[in-house]
C-alpha cells in the first residue's frame, strides 16, 4: 500500500512538472511577457486569480503584460477588446509562489477598463498625472484592491468580500455593490450609489458634486463631507440608526426618520438602514 500511495505520488509531481508553466526547481519560472497595441482598443479586461498584479502607467505604445515566478498568463485580443488572464501556479499551495504580474498601460489609453480579482492583491495607481478612463469597472471576490489617482466617467465595484482601499477618485458617478468586506476611499468627488449586505464603507468626499444614495442591510458606513456641503438629507431606518453631525434646517428626526437641509440644499443624499447604522459627518 506504501509503495502504491510512493508510485502516485511520484506520477503526479512528474505531472505537473511537465503541464505546469515552466520552472527552476525551487526557484522562479523563465519569465513569460506579452505585448499587445491599444490602437483602436475600446476595452482591455484584466482577470486575475490568486496573482499578485501591479497595473502601471506608462509613456508607451503598447500593453506589455509580464510574469515573473509560476502560473499562467494569457494575452488574447478579439475585435476591440484586449484580455489579460492569469492564474497562480500550484506551488501556492505549498506557500512557495511569489509570483508577480506586471501590466503596463499607455498613458494614452483613456477607453474602458475591467478588473476582475479572484484572490490576491491588485494595485492600480497614477502618479502625478491621474489614469483617465471612460469607464473603470471592479468585480471582486476577495483579496486587496489598491486604487490611486484615479478619473472615470463611470466607476463600478461590484465585491463579494475583500479589502478595497481607493486614494483619489473623481468621476461622474460611482456605485458599489458590496455583499461584504470592508471599503475605504479618500478624496472622493461625484454622485454616489452604495447597496452594502454587510461589511464597512467609510467614504471621504473632497467636495459634493452629485446626489448620494447608500443603502445598508447590516454593517456600518461613514459619509464623511466638507463642511461646506450643500445638501438635502432624507434617511430612514427599520432597525439600527442614522446620526448626523452637520446641523441642518427645517429637521425632523425621530427613531425612523432624519430629514433636514445643509447649505443651500443643491445635492439630495438618500440614506437607508434595516440594520447597522451610518454616520455623516
Amino acid at each position: 500500500m506504501k509503495m502504491l500511495l510512493a508510485i502516485l505520488i511520484i506520477v503526479i509531481g512528474v505531472y505537473l512538472l511537465f503541464t505546469e508553466t515552466r520552472f527552476k526547481w525551487f526557484g522562479f519560472a523563465d519569465d513569460k511577457t506579452f505585448s499587445e497595441t491599444v490602437d483602436d482598443t475600446k476595452l482591455i479586461d484584466i482577470d486575475v486569480s490568486g496573482v499578485n498584479t501591479e497595473i502601471i502607467l506608462e509613456n508607451r505604445d503598447d500593453l506589455r503584460v509580464q510574469l515573473k515566478g509560476k502560473g499562467s498568463v494569457d494575452v488574447d485580443r478579439r475585435g476591440d477588446d484586449i484580455n489579460v488572464k492569469a492564474r497562480r501556479g500550484w506551488f501556492h499551495w505549498f506557500g512557495f509562489d511569489r509570483s508577480k504580474l506586471t501590466i503596463h498601460v499607455p498613458e494614452k489609453y483613456d477607453q474602458k477598463m475591467n478588473l476582475d480579482n479572484g484572490s490576491g492583491n491588485l494595485s492600480f495607481a497614477g502618479s502625478s498625472d491621474p489614469i483617465k478612463l471612460k469607464t473603470l469597472e471592479i468585480d471582486m471576490n476577495s483579496g486587496n484592491l489598491n486604487l490611486k489617482n484615479i478619473h472615470a466617467e463611470k466607476f463600478i465595484h461590484d465585491g463579494s468580500s475583500g479589502n478595497v482601499d481607493i486614494n483619489n477618485l473623481k468621476t461622474e458617478s460611482a456605485s458599489f455593490d458590496i455583499s461584504s468586506g470592508n471599503v475605504k476611499v479618500k478624496k472622493f468627488s461625484g454622485a454616489l450609489t452604495a447597496d452594502m449586505s454587510s461589511g464597512n464603507f467609510n467614504i471621504q468626499m473632497e467636495e459634493l458634486t452629485g446626489d448620494v444614495d447608500v443603502e445598508i442591510s447590516s454593517g456600518s458606513a461613514n459619509l464623511d463631507l466638507p463642511k461646506e456641503a450643500d445638501f438635502k438629507l432624507k434617511g430612514k431606518t427599520s432597525s439600527g440608526a442614522i446620526h448626523c453631525n452637520f446641523p441642518l434646517k427645517n429637521q425632523t428626526s425621530d427613531r425612523k426618520v432624519i430629514e433636514g437641509t445643509h447649505g443651500s440644499g443643491e445635492h439630495l443624499i438618500v440614506l437607508s438602514v434595516s440594520s447597522g447604522n451610518i454616520k455623516v459627518h
